[in-house]
């Protein structure tokens, strides 16, 4: 059931991080949206954009992980916390 719920969780993110890219993509792709919007904002859309296309793979590959550490943490981890904790 907990590998069910991470890996739906995997699936929000990518969705959440696909979808801000995607939107992103296209008001930079509408030269109407460009000229309407500050300069600023385009730079920054443009950076989402480029950045989101070349790094999303990489952004949701670590988030994954992370969910997945904190879910289901590896023996070493869960060992490294207790010592951590009984010294305290």
């Amino acid at each position: 059931m907990q590998q069910v719920q991470d890996v739906s969780m995997q699936n929000r993110i990518t969705n959440v991080v696909a979808t801000t890219v995607a939107v992103a993509g296209a008001i930079v792709a509408s030269p109407a949206a460009v000229e309407r919007l500050p300069g600023a904002i385009v730079a920054v859309l443009k950076t989402a954009t480029t950045l989101g296309n070349t790094t999303q793979p990489l952004i949701v590959t670590v988030v994954g992980i992370v969910v997945a550490a904190v879910t289901h943490p590896p023996a070493w981890m869960s060992s490294l916390v207790h010592g951590v904790r009984s010294r305290l």
